[in-house]
């Protein structure tokens, strides 16, 4: 808003005020013979400028309607390249900056001991990537100035815990240090090679402004199975583009689940669903059950199995429930019992399940543009 501001003062200043000041300031000036050879040459050819400037404006009011329709032919051919993919446009430029980031995301349930592990491995890969490029450097200066790590978070991934992690590292500034930042992140992933149990690691400068991911698509309308079956076959699609890197989506596996249905047979019994999560959440998390003060702490007693009685599936399996009566039964007599993976992350946007496929263009080597438009017209349809 601002610009547009100082753009508009600008003009008022060049067409309404600054016309006025030059006629007043030449209006006695009569010394043309005092004017050197070099004046008089530039003064010519301005006279040429204005005398040609005069015949176009002359021309164009002449032939009003024909200007407007080659005006109107040169925007709409103008358009017509940009749609076509003749000519490539970027909406938003990208600038080099001198932060690099390393978002890595492990299965759900990872132990922190693990995660660090991992994250040790890209540090030592990132000072690999620093020697690689040391001797580039002006005084052979560190290209990595600092790094640090921050666990529990990874803004890609959107999940927290022990799985996830961060490592930044900052860089010696853009007007110093020889390499671009797209060259120094495919050294650095080059050094981390495959880690066998990580999901993803994504490398990349941390998202400045409005625009967030080069490429982003949003899948919806079907169950989140078929959204899964989508996902991987438009990410392998995009891996047949050069320059496309960080492909990733938003829907991930969870950890491996127990499903607890009740049987039909089970409601003869009177016991409901909500009777039975209720056991089975008292007995395995506890249940508060009183709480007693002690001088001016106050202390919660919670009441729930021993840890023996409650550190594998079979003790689930052998869990007697207590019918409304009085009397117990097996758990495999009331429910059944089913292991399944659920979904770690489900992203709803107006009350539909979606999925987000996301990519990072290197502005050298591709064009988000155009890659949007092929996969508009040789993907999207036939899936």
């Amino acid at each position: 808003m601002m610009l547009l501001l100082v753009l508009a003062t600008s003009l008022i200043e060049a067409f309404f005020i600054l016309p006025s000041h030059l006629g007043h300031s030449l209006a006695h000036d009569h010394s043309v013979e005092k004017r050197g050879r070099f004046r008089q040459l530039v003064d010519g050819l301005n006279e040429q400028i204005r005398n040609l400037v005069g015949q176009c404006v002359s021309w164009t009011v002449r032939w009003r309607y024909l200007t407007l329709g080659l005006t109107m032919m040169a925007f709409l051919v103008t358009i017509g390249l940009l749609v076509g993919g003749l000519v490539r446009g970027q909406v938003f430029p990208s600038l080099e900056g001198d932060t690099i980031v390393a978002r890595l995301l492990m299965p759900p349930g990872t132990p922190l001991e693990r995660t660090t592990a991992v994250v040790g491995q890209l540090e030592r890969a990132l000072d690999e990537t620093n020697e690689d490029f040391r001797s580039r450097q002006p005084g052979q200066a560190n290209l990595i100035q600092t790094t640090f790590v921050r666990f529990n978070v990874n803004l890609d991934a959107f999940e927290s815990g022990a799985h996830v992690a961060t490592v930044q590292a900052d860089l010696l500034s853009n007007e110093q240090r020889d390499g671009r930042i797209s060259e120094i992140i495919r050294g650095w992933r080059e050094r981390i090679g495959t880690i066998p149990d990580v999901v993803k690691i994504t490398i990349d400068e941390p998202a400045l402004g409005p625009q967030g991911r080069d490429i982003e698509l949003q899948l919806s309308g079907v169950d989140l199975e078929t959204l899964d079956l989508i996902s991987e076959e438009l990410q392998e699609y995009l891996l047949t583009f050069d320059g496309i890197y960080n492909i990733t989506d938003d829907l991930r596996r969870g950890e491996t689940e127990l499903l607890v249905t009740l049987r039909p047979g089970a409601v003869g019994l009177k016991i409901t669903a909500l009777d039975l999560a209720r056991q089975l959440r008292g007995s395995f998390q506890g249940l508060l059950t009183d709480q007693i003060q002690v001088g001016s702490e106050a202390y919660d007693i919670e009441i729930r199995f021993a840890d023996a009685d409650r550190s594998s599936v079979s003790d689930l399996e052998n869990y007697l429930v207590t019918l409304p009566d009085g009397n117990t039964v097996p758990l495999g007599e009331v429910a059944r019992l089913a292991r399944r993976r659920g979904w770690s992350r489900i992203a709803h946007v107006d009350g539909r399940q979606v999925v987000n496929v996301m990519a990072s263009v290197d502005s050298q080597r591709s064009n988000a543009m155009a890659v949007l438009e092929r996969i508009r017209v040789e993907k999207l349809n036939a899936l």
